[in-house]
């Protein structure tokens, strides 16, 4: 799934989000550098808020609501957009007991609606990917859960012919219930 950074501007008097590059949640990237400021929590969950994932990834003070890190879901899907605030990552990092060290870790994005129109040409769907109207509120909470490897595969989702779906253990499952 492709995530965005997006910045507010306005556009004839109408506030629009513009693209201003693009994002990774796996790898040493997102998810790892919040794990990081976190202390390294392993069998236990966490939580990164959008604020946390904007000041990360821009990396300079200024106002946290002028940003939105946007996931596209349908990005191959021929004349249909679906883009989605990254409103909050819920995590468990498994390890093995009484170690410190990452072996994988299931994750959940809550995501809101932000730009969903689908009967779109090629080009329609092109300049809304890149700019869009910014609604006057954010559609329905959308969730999902994905997982990523550990440490030693450094800290990237699976991979193909490995199973993609997260498996919810216990522990984890107690952990998310309080989110939902």
């Amino acid at each position: 799934m492709p995530t965005c950074l997006y910045k507010r501007e306005v556009i004839g008097e109408k506030p629009h989000w513009r693209k201003t590059h693009d994002l990774s949640l796996g790898g040493r990237n997102i998810i790892w550098g919040q794990w990081k400021m976190n202390n390294c929590p392993v069998n236990d969950g966490w939580e990164i808020k959008h604020n946390d994932i904007v000041s990360h990834v821009t990396q300079e003070a200024g106002n946290p609501d002028d940003y939105q890190v946007l996931v596209n879901v349908l990005p191959s899907r021929e004349g249909v957009i679906d883009l989605l605030r990254l409103d909050e990552i819920c995590v468990f990092t498994h390890g093995q007991n009484g170690s410190k060290r990452p072996e994988w870790s299931v994750y959940m994005l809550k995501l809101l609606e932000l730009c969903n129109r689908e009967g779109l040409s090629q080009e329609e769907k092109a300049e809304l990917t890149n700019c869009f109207p910014a609604p006057e509120k954010p559609g329905q909470e959308v969730v999902t859960f994905l997982y990523m490897q550990g440490e030693d595969k450094g800290w990237k989702p699976g991979k193909i012919g490995q199973m993609n779906g997260a498996l919810i253990y216990p522990g984890a499952r107690e952990y998310f219930r309080k989110h939902f």
